[in-house]
């Protein structure tokens, strides 16, 4: 007999679930699961923890809580992450585990694998969008510019195509529209990034992230990214972005920001997810691995615009 249970993200369930990640071949460290407990969860955001007859963990669904405008309306959201069963009991249990995940309103699902996403149609649920994936390749004399390093160049200040921007050190600096609803006025759905968002997504981090703002203020926008360790290469990620949707010339001026700082480090490879497409810069772009397809439970009209970042979901946290 299987258990579907609610419980609260503690400690002692991070040193149960760590084993069970390995066991079943995700590279989900300790440190990033604790820090999922200090920062972006709390005691009241139960999780799903499956278990078998001897109370040993064989499947879940965790939930990581946040807020986002919907409709005209500031609602609490939860972002559905690490849903997995062990193959041995999904015959048995896996709409079960659906179904209990369905009692939880407003619940949002980053990148879905094939049986979750027929689960997800078959439950009735909004497909939203989908997130496309590119790489961008940075020409350099050197082949071996990009090998894995550890010293690199972080400029307080930089300029690019006569905009300048500046490093952000404490959330406090930000500029917030809305609250921190960048888009309330523009899009259906507009998953917040406010002072509190910035401070315990990126800040507290153990990881460095580095967060860029123009400094004239005429501009409203940042972005972060950090660095990467791949095959023993080094590559810059970009995690999060906002600026106003309607001023689309923002997105070519964070890549081209973004390239200029993996020039300066010497590095040819950036990796960009985006939901509202990808202007057209100096350097080549593939698109890499398949697109992560984007679902709620929440009622929301046909196909609305989505501004959906990896820091939204945890698909970013567990990469090296």
């Amino acid at each position: 007999m299987l258990h579907v249970n609610e419980e609260s993200f503690s400690l002692s369930l991070i040193n149960e679930l760590e084993p069970f990640f390995k066991r079943n071949g995700f590279l989900k460290s300790h440190a990033s699961l604790l820090y999922i407990l200090n920062n972006l969860s709390d005691l009241r955001t139960k999780q799903l923890i499956v278990r078998n007859d001897k109370n040993s963990i064989v499947g879940c669904n965790l939930f990581i809580k946040t807020r986002a405008y919907i409709l005209d309306h500031d609602e609490e959201i939860y972002w559905s992450n690490s849903t997995y069963l062990d193959p041995s009991y999904r015959a048995s249990c896996g709409m079960k585990l659906m179904m209990k995940t369905e009692e939880r309103t407003n619940v949002f699902g980053f990148g879905l694998t094939e049986i979750n996403e027929k689960l997800q149609h078959l439950l009735g649920n909004f497909f939203l969008g989908k997130s496309e994936a590119y790489l961008i390749h940075i020409p350099h004399s050197d082949l071996k510019c990009s090998a894995r390093r550890t010293n690199f160049c972080i400029p307080k200040y930089f300029e690019v195509d006569g905009l300048k921007w500046k490093r952000i050190m404490h959330s406090s600096e930000l500029h917030y529209p809305n609250g921190g609803y960048w888009n309330k006025n523009n899009l259906a759905i507009d998953f917040v990034r406010d002072e509190d968002f910035i401070q315990k997504r990126f800040l507290n981090h153990y990881r460095e992230y580095y967060i860029y703002a123009p400094v004239q203020s005429e501009y409203s926008a940042y972005f972060v990214w950090r660095f990467i360790h791949q095959n023993d290469s080094t590559a810059l990620y970009l995690v999060d972005y906002r600026f106003p949707i309607d001023t689309p010339k923002q997105m070519e001026s964070i890549l081209n920001a973004l390239t200029y700082l993996a020039s300066l480090n010497n590095i040819q490879r950036v990796f960009v997810f985006t939901t509202i497409g990808l202007p057209q810069i100096g350097y080549k772009t593939t698109i890499y691995g398949s697109p992560s397809l984007i679902v709620t439970n929440c009622t929301v009209f046909s196909n609305p615009q989505i501004f959906v970042t990896p820091a939204d979901s945890d698909c970013e946290l567990w990469l090296e």
